[in-house]
């Protein structure tokens, strides 16, 4: 073959490629649109509620990857939720849950047949779709949206730089943050609808006016979505942060924009007709905000710093490489989740931000904003502010959760940079900063669980991150996204299993015979017993559950048990809730957990509930002249107790 051949092969390759990647993106939202279409209908996600197969020895669903025992807010609550609103066709207020009128939408907001599931898009496909491909819906919608969201970003940042956009779009959905705490909390609900609301208003600001109602309404839909997202610790400091950039955008672009008097009546109108639309749906569950707002926990929370010393945050704020080891290794002293965080390569793009700031003369609005935001995260992690200032400026519900933001900002200043500075850097500083943020990755890792970890992983840890960051320093930005990608792959696409179907709980016998149970002779159930994970197995057959998990509490019913309170501040809180029949102790309740707590009953206080039937791993002799226990379901060391009162 002679070489003039061997070149032209060459060339016809790269431009194959190069039209292979173009038409990839000119049909992503096609090619998208197909692919979640061909997931849901193999019921496709990440639930790790193929647990219950070990509990139900019910079939196991998981294809790659383990379950997640420690998310248990997803497989132990958020999803048990879902499914339990299939049996009362989707109301707002659900009689099955703490077997009382309890709010599904406001709070662990759950699929209803009601308006204000509009601005719920991903809980649509429970409405219409059976349990198993609705969970796929829920999951697959929320992992593309975010990915798509965060491209579309990505490309306003970096001036419609590809890969750079596929990169932060990559960072921004497998981080092991977003991973670790993906279906519940709504952090992908706020990522994807703040990221929207700065796309559909910088296109609106930049756009011929008749494309600017379409933009104006994307923008009033993903505010209201926005806001109902409720996790203010992570709401409130992602607002600032993508507020900043949408801010930096328009001083950026300033010369291109148009704004009319119009414009500014558009808006106000706009945000009038926010305020209508949330304020009535706040309205229809005022009281149980009220409830919440009075409970022991959460209660009404009013923070005036995020409490993380100086020592801390660098320990234990920058550790993003940890990362990479979480999907294999448990670490000891608190979880995986809560030690989680954004794939940031901190403090890279902080160093790489202050040296833009000093050398060069003409401002990037987006760096210099975001570094000031920055440093103000900063402060309010480290000192404590006076409570006016925190109120003003709603950063009385951030806590230490604040660190998410704080990695958001240095993942876009890192990719801004990449984008926007050609800078230059000698071998030398290369590789001494690249020496730097490798060893500084591996004490991370080291101090985060010096006990789990040894020279092996540590090692790993330096060339990685000495790769990576010398990738960045010398500009060569492919190879520095197509090794980012590949990690981002493992250390956040690892998390969570790719699972299919919900079998784990719709073959369950036991499921089938609680349901036919509840079907001909329904009545209100209790889970006994501190085995983990049954008190919510009743509710997703339809079973009325006292003790399913309590959003917020029920306090005329435990004070059937407390006449004179002595207790109240252990059960008015959210609360998981173990029930022990028949054993004595000084306490009727105690606190285990903050969001957990035990109560002991007997006979009498099983009639003051109104409890008809137990589910329960215990064999229970408990019959007495008052009450008859008889068995009517026994399977797999689970028992059902039917209870006849006999005065």
């Amino acid at each position: 073959m002679n070489s003039n051949f061997r070149i032209n092969i060459t060339l016809m390759h790269a431009i194959n490629i190069s039209n292979f990647g173009k038409n990839i993106f000119y049909y992503r939202f096609l090619l998208s649109f197909i692919l979640f279409i061909i997931l849901v209908f193999f019921e496709i996600h990440g639930s790790s509620i193929g647990i219950y197969s070990q509990i139900l020895n019910s079939p196991d669903i998981v294809l790659f990857g383990k379950n997640r025992p420690i998310r248990s807010d997803e497989w132990f609550v958020n999803t048990p939720l879902a499914f339990s609103q299939y049996y009362n066709a989707f109301p707002y207020f659900s009689d099955i849950v703490r077997a009382h009128s309890t709010d599904m939408f406001l709070m662990y907001g759950q699929a209803v047949k009601d308006w204000p599931v509009i601005f719920r898009p991903f809980h649509w496909g429970y409405l219409i779709l059976d349990p198993g491909k609705g969970l796929s819906f829920f999951w697959m919608g929320r992992l593309i949206a975010l990915f798509l969201s965060s491209f579309e970003l990505g490309r306003i940042i970096t001036r419609d730089k590809h890969f750079l956009s596929f990169t932060y779009a990559v960072i921004m959905t497998f981080s092991p943050i977003i991973q670790w705490w993906f279906a519940v909390n709504s952090i992908a609900e706020i990522l994807i609808f703040s990221q929207c609301i700065v796309i559909c208003c910088f296109k609106y600001f930049i756009s011929e006016s008749r494309k600017r109602l379409l933009y104006i309404i994307g923008f009033i839909y993903c505010s209201i979505s926005y806001i109902f997202s409720l996790y203010p610790a992570w709401q409130v400091p992602c607002a600032y942060v993508f507020f900043v950039v949408l801010l930096s955008l328009i001083f950026e672009y300033k010369k291109v924009i148009s704004f009319k008097k119009t414009d500014i009546v558009l808006f106000l109108l706009s945000f009038i007709l926010i305020t209508i639309i949330s304020i009535d749906i706040l309205l229809k569950s005022i009281d149980v905000i009220k409830i919440i707002k009075n409970t022991v926990y959460p209660g009404s929370r009013f923070c005036t710093t995020a409490g993380i010393s100086m020592l801390d945050f660098i320990n234990f704020g920058c550790n993003y490489a940890l990362g990479m080891w979480l999907p294999i290794k448990d670490v000891l002293y608190t979880n995986n989740c809560e030690i989680s965080r954004m794939f940031d390569f901190s403090p890279l793009g902080l160093i790489l931000a202050g040296i833009y700031f000093l050398k060069n003369k003409k401002w990037d609005y987006m760096i210099n904003f975001l570094i000031g935001i920055q440093v103000f995260f900063l402060a309010w992690c480290i000192f404590n502010w006076p409570a006016w200032f925190a109120k003003i400026t709603f950063m009385y519900n951030v806590t230490f959760r604040i660190i998410l933001a704080i990695g958001i900002i240095n993942v876009i200043l890192l990719i801004r940079i990449l984008a926007i500075w050609k800078y230059s850097i000698s071998r030398t500083i290369q590789i001494t900063l690249s020496i730097f943020m490798a060893l500084f990755s591996a004490y991370t890792v080291y101090i985060s669980s010096p006990t789990i970890f040894n020279f092996k992983y540590y090692t790993i840890t330096f060339f990685t991150i000495f790769i990576l960051c010398f990738f960045v320093l010398s500009k060569h930005y492919k190879c520095f996204s197509v090794m980012t990608v590949l990690l981002l792959i493992w250390s956040g696409g690892m998390v969570n299993p790719i699972s299919h179907t919900a079998a784990s709980i719709s073959e369950s016998s036991l499921i089938k015979n609680i349901q036919y149970i509840n079907e001909n002779d329904p009545g209100i159930w209790i889970a006994e017993g501190d085995e983990l994970g049954i008190q919510n197995i009743p509710i997703m057959a339809g079973a009325a559950t006292i003790n399913s998990i309590n959003t917020y509490p029920v306090l005329a019913r435990w004070e059937l048990l407390d006449k004179n309170h002595d207790f109240k501040n252990i059960y008015n809180r959210y609360a998981h809730i173990t029930m022990i029949i028949g054993k004595e102790n000084n306490n009727k309740f105690i606190l285990n957990f903050p969001d957990h707590f035990t109560v002991f009953l007997q006979n009498d206080d099983l009639r003051k509930l109104q409890v008809q039937y137990i589910l329960t791993k215990n064999k229970l002799d408990l019959s007495d002249t008052d009450v008859r226990y008889t068995m009517i379901y026994n399977d797999n060391n689970f028992y059902v107790y039917k209870l006849q009162y006999l005065w």
